[in-house]
């Protein structure tokens, strides 16, 4: 290829590629910029125009709230939005003079942002790269605090792996001086309101970089996972007398401060004892402590225990609190006040005693013992107020017993028909039966003794109607676990009972009677509702609905 170059007007430089007939052209403007233009290839063929950009250059400063410039700071750069957007970020160290520069950026958002060792946070913004490079950016930075120490006890003793937090209380006015030539400062972001952090082998800790402020300090035992919370609650929230909770500290930093502070912590104390049922030790049992009221239990730990029955909960702050225990196959949990003092080792025994009761669960129409019945039975009054758990549990009984794990045993009738209900407490209850197929009839009243109870009890049950059918796709055939069928009560907006399919066939029981909405949801593509028919039962009744879906 024969190729030819010749100058014309100012700036202007003219390449011809001869042997095709097409153009290079590359103009350079007033301002610098290069600019190369390739026009058709061949004479009669429709003009096509590229245009390179010139490369674009950052540059700019880091500097602190004086604007002096800070040496080794980590400056970063990434295309938001262009031709680069998600490739690999830039990376530059400032200079000594706090100097840094980015070559080789095309137009677009970019976004930059900085940090350096011993100041807070990092200072990040977006630069707008149009036709020319552009200098004078300023990325400021707020000089860390530091507040150091060790976590000890009352007696001196240091605590490894305590826990350490702080909180924000109010940081204090930043006087940013201006910067000389800056065309653009980018301050650092709000700093963050809490830090927490653990004693090391030694019981050392430090706290940093801190924004400059004041901030509440305190330190915890190891398993005090709520340290972070009650320091946001002193610091947001202080006591009408303004009395801090005792081993918390409002402390003031300014900026560059290193502030030493040695936490004083309580000396660890633990709660520990044994779980008997009928006078064995209970394997097994699940045990929680916890602290609050009736209104609102806070979980401390949860642990279960050994086969020789015992437990053990350590590493407890000074504390008054409530001991709750589940065993297997018992209805009513146990429970047991205790006040931990510090250093305390506090025991305690937790006992499933008392009288029992057995009943058989009984089909109401053929008077016939139905077996696998789930049986409730509730306390209604018990003969001391102190020994109904769930009166002392209150109303924050539910979220504690699933924070901490705790189940209440369920007790099922047998092939017989038969059931037994153990250590019951005395007073007046109450039992029902219900579930897998069956619903209740009523409740059954009788009243435990210290030493004694009622005799064999009756509780009735009655069959619920079925609707079962089969459930397949018109091409796929039958439907398996992507599909559920459940029974609506769209006036209530509920749903009473719903299945998955399985190979084809649904099944859906122990249903009260009333009307209803059956309604077939495809699981697959996000729940939707697929098909849905009005349905009335009458009371037992047994009727079969064979689905047919659309694919």
């Amino acid at each position: 290829m024969r190729m030819a170059r010749s100058r014309l007007a100012a700036g202007v430089v003219l390449v011809a590629a001869v042997s095709v007939g097409g153009w290079l052209w590359l103009t350079r403007s007033s301002a610098g910029a290069d600019h190369l233009s390739v026009l058709s290839a061949a004479p009669g063929a429709p003009q096509a125009s590229s245009r390179l950009e010139r490369p674009l250059r950052v540059r700019g400063l880091v500097v602190d709230s004086a604007a002096q410039p800070l040496a080794d700071a980590v400056v970063q750069i990434a295309q938001q939005a262009g031709p680069a957007a998600g490739l690999p970020t830039k990376v530059a160290h400032t200079d000594a003079a706090g100097a840094f520069e980015f070559e080789g950026l095309g137009r677009g958002t970019w976004t930059i942002w900085g940090n350096a060792d011993g100041f807070v946070g990092r200072a990040s913004g977006s630069l707008e790269l149009v036709d020319q490079d552009l200098g004078g950016v300023a990325l400021r930075l707020v000089r860390g605090a530091t507040i150091k120490g060790s976590a000890r006890t009352s007696r001196g003793e240091v605590i490894p792996d305590a826990r350490v937090a702080a909180w924000l209380v109010t940081a204090l006015a930043r006087v940013d001086r201006p910067v000389p030539e800056a065309s653009v400062v980018i301050e650092a972001g709000a700093p963050e309101q809490r830090v927490e952090v653990r004693t090391e082998a030694g019981g050392a800790y430090m706290l940093g970089p801190l924004a400059p402020g004041e901030y509440m300090v305190a330190a915890a035992l190891p398993s005090d996972d709520d340290i972070g919370a009650r320091v946001r609650e002193a610091a947001t929230r202080p006591p009408p007398d303004m009395r801090l909770p005792a081993g918390m500290l409002r402390v003031a930093v300014a900026a560059g401060a290193n502030r030493t502070l040695d936490l004083l912590l309580p000396r660890p104390a633990r709660v520990s004892g044994v779980v008997r049922a009928g006078g064995a030790p209970a394997a097994g049992a699940r045990v929680a402590l916890a602290t609050g009221s009736s209104q609102r239990w806070t979980l401390v730990r949860a642990v279960d225990t050994e086969a020789a029955g015992g437990f053990e909960i350590d590493d407890l702050p000074p504390l008054e609190g409530l001991v709750v225990a589940c065993a297997p196959g018992e209805l009513l949990p146990r429970l047991k006040r205790v006040d931990v003092a510090e250093g305390a080792d506090v025991v305690v025994e937790l006992s499933f005693d008392g009288p029992g009761l057995a009943g058989t669960v009984v089909d109401v129409t053929t008077r016939q013992a139905v077996p696998g019945v789930p049986v409730q039975a509730q306390l209604v009054k018990a003969a001391e107020a102190s020994a109904n758990p769930w009166a002392v549990l209150g109303a924050g009984w539910h979220k504690l017993m699933s924070a901490a794990g705790l189940r209440a045993a369920t007790v099922t009738t047998d092939a017989a028909g038969r059931f037994t209900l153990s250590h019951l407490v005395a007073g007046s209850w109450s039992a029902t039966a219900s579930g897998n197929g069956w619903l209740t009839d009523g409740a059954v009243a009788f009243d435990v003794k210290a030493d004694w109870t009622s005799k064999d009890i009756e509780v009735p049950v009655k069959a619920g109607a079925v609707v079962e059918g089969s459930v397949r796709w018109t091409l796929a055939g039958p439907a398996d676990s992507e599909v559920e069928v459940g029974l609506y009560k769209p006036q209530e907006n509920t749903v009473w009972r719903f299945v998955r399919a399985s190979h084809g066939t649904y099944k859906l029981d122990g249903l009260k009677p009333g009307d209803y909405e059956l309604r077939v949801r495809h699981m697959v593509g996000g729940g939707g509702v697929v098909h849905a028919e009005p349905v009335t039962l009458a009371e037992g009744q047994h009727i079969t609905i064979d689905l047919v879906l659309d694919d």
